[in-house]
């Protein structure tokens, strides 16, 4: 039922904002880079929960419910840790908002590509991948990027 759904979806939100919470280091570089992998392994290791995260279309979804208010919650990490990273000028200045939401673009469409079978890797090998794709994505965030070879 409704309610059912409703309850389930707010207990995976929290559950991810726990995990990218819990893995956030002092260094805005690589809490970006383990909150993206507790992002992508939650989606790995809880495959049906993942998908009811944005099972929207049966789901009366508000402003004012407690699903709203967490789901941007879990979001605010995000933000928080490009909001992090700027003030220690490591991240280039910007709204952190859309900073925030091309980064989780990238890892939760990675996890639907690994989740619908239209990537190969697995496991760790997929875990791999996505650093790799972080890494490279944060070139357009760091505010000194590397030169390229």
């Amino acid at each position: 039922d409704r309610q059912n759904l409703r309850r389930r979806r707010l207990c995976c939100f929290r559950s991810v904002s726990y995990r990218c919470r819990r893995q956030a280091k002092s260094d805005p570089v690589e809490s970006l880079l383990v909150a993206g992998e507790a992002y992508v392994r939650y989606a790995l290791e809880h495959p049906t929960y993942y998908r009811i995260m944005f099972k929207f279309s049966n789901v009366e979804y508000n402003l004012e419910s407690s699903l709203e208010i967490t789901a941007k919650g879990t979001f605010q990490t995000l933000v928080d840790i490009i909001l992090a990273g700027q003030s220690a000028g490591v991240f280039k200045a910007g709204d952190a908002y859309k900073l925030a939401t091309v980064r989780w673009a990238l890892v939760h469409s990675f996890s639907m590509l690994l989740l619908e079978g239209m990537l190969p890797q697995k496991g760790e090998e997929a875990i791999a991948l996505i650093r790799l794709a972080i890494q490279d994505n944060l070139t357009g965030l760091l505010k000194n990027p590397p030169a390229s070879d």
